[in-house]
């Protein structure tokens, strides 16, 4: 037979790997067109279109029925990877990979700064952190909900998820490196691969691997959905909360924000809409998250205050009444130290990373290439056009506070609808003045406009 030699930069292609790239995304994935549209992917585009037909009929009637869908939609991916997780340990390879993963850590990836903007894009989506969908949802309840004690429930149940997936997910690596005796980090060519390659491979090795291919891609289903949902909620609260005229016509209103997603979602159907997601998953989701997160430190420190924001947690949840709660209680010195001196340090030293990146790339190895720079200055723009529209509404307001004649003070000054009026509250800087008087110019400026 005739030998065929591959050039230097070739190396073989996974089957699962080629039939996700080309048969399933249908990608551009050399270096000569990976920029161009290419042809659009009817299959992903069907997808795409029931995603958003799904999310809208989960919010159709309110908050209500989302809190009875989150209980499918949120408990079954825990449920499923618990399954996962007490069939993944047993297989042969697996303790390759726990020891990988908890016992072989590499601590020199702490002083990478790259690990820790990483680590933000993590607990941001996650946790619904600079995104809004949390508050959003969270502000249907009432004054005397624990919403600390649920903070508290979420954060521990995501850490403790976060191991225990992890567990799962290296046991399966290390079930796949032992079949094909390579390195556990040598087995899948990029992130994105790991959860449609590497895992439906490691399944197709196992005994009834339709069963467990089937709860895995219905646990991945439950997590974009219930995710949809928190987005799609925080976005039309919004708008409603800025224009209070469309309350009742929040129906419609969610339609059009769903189609609009929906169409801006096409880009991801095209034959380079792997390289776009990987464009917006790089800069949308480190540099705005960052820029926004450190609006809201820089909003509650400085500009409402940390007397003020104390002084509202302790009219819903009291004083600390032991040394216990002193420290770690809603307004103890440890929720003190993080909000005034971690949670600065750590978003600055994020958004620095957001700058001191390296170049983009796609895929690992031999057939990594890397993106002109031209791709960059497109991601830069994206990543900056969200954060335009801080300053942008800021401008706007000034100028319809300077039409109507108001003081430009009213703009930092609490509105009627605030809790802290609604309530009358003591202001803490104003020996003991409550803050029903602080905003009696805002209450006759808003007669004035109604009146109007």
């Amino acid at each position: 037979g005739t030998n065929l030699t591959l050039p230097a930069k070739w190396t073989a292609t996974d089957p699962a790997e080629e039939f996700f790239m080309n048969h399933v995304l249908r990608a551009n994935v050399n270096e000569t067109n990976f920029y161009e549209f290419g042809d659009f992917n009817y299959p992903i585009g069907i997808c795409l279109l029931l995603a958003w037909i799904l999310a809208t009929l989960g919010l159709w009637k309110g908050v209500k029925v989302l809190g009875k869908l989150s209980l499918i939609t949120a408990t079954t991916p825990y449920t499923i990877i618990a399954i996962l997780f007490g069939y993944a340990v047993t297989l042969d390879g697996a303790g390759d990979g726990i020891k990988f993963y908890l016992l072989e850590p590499d601590f020199s990836k702490i002083w990478d700064i790259g690990t820790w903007r990483a680590a933000l894009c993590q607990a941001c989506f996650s946790l619904s952190i600079g995104i809004g969908g949390m508050l959003s949802l969270a502000s249907y309840n009432k004054r005397s909900h624990p919403c600390y004690r649920d903070a508290l429930i979420i954060c521990g149940a995501d850490s403790f998820m976060s191991v225990f997936g992890g567990t799962a997910v290296f046991s399966i690596l290390g079930f796949i490196s032992k079949q094909l005796k390579v390195k556990i980090e040598e087995v899948v060519q990029s992130g994105v691969n790991l959860a449609f390659v590497a895992y439906p491979v490691a399944f197709s090795r196992m005994a009834l691997s339709g069963l467990w291919l089937m709860l895995f891609f219905m646990m991945l289903f439950f997590l974009g959905l219930s995710t949809m949902f928190g987005y799609l909620e925080g976005f039309v609260c919004c708008i409603l909360d800025q224009f209070p005229s469309l309350r009742p016509k929040r129906i419609l209103v969610m339609v059009c924000v769903s189609t609009v997603c929906c169409c801006c979602s096409t880009i991801f159907c095209f034959s380079s809409g792997i390289h776009w997601f990987l464009l917006l998953n790089d800069f949308i989701g480190a540099f705005a998250l960052c820029v926004v997160i450190i609006g809201e430190i820089v909003l509650i420190n400085f500009c409402y205050g940390p007397f003020r924001f104390f002084r509202d947690v302790e009219a819903m949840f009291g004083k600390p009444r032991n040394l216990f709660s002193k420290i770690f209680g809603p307004s103890g010195w440890y929720i003190r130290l993080t909000q005034f001196v971690s949670a600065p340090i750590l978003a600055l030293v994020v958004l620095y990373a957001s700058f001191d990146r390296e170049p983009l790339s796609f895929g690992k190895g031999e057939r990594e290439f890397f993106y002109p720079d031209w791709i960059s200055h497109i991601g830069w723009v994206i990543g900056v056009f969200p954060v335009l529209f801080i300053p942008l509404f800021a401008i706007i307001n000034i100028i319809q506070f300077k039409r109507n004649g108001q003081s430009l003070r009213e703009l930092v000054t609490l509105q009627p609808e605030h809790p802290a009026v609604r309530y009358e509250l003591k202001d803490p800087k104003r020996r003991g003045l409550r803050i029903k008087s602080d905003v009696e110019s805002v209450r006759k400026s808003t007669r004035s406009q109604k009146s109007q």
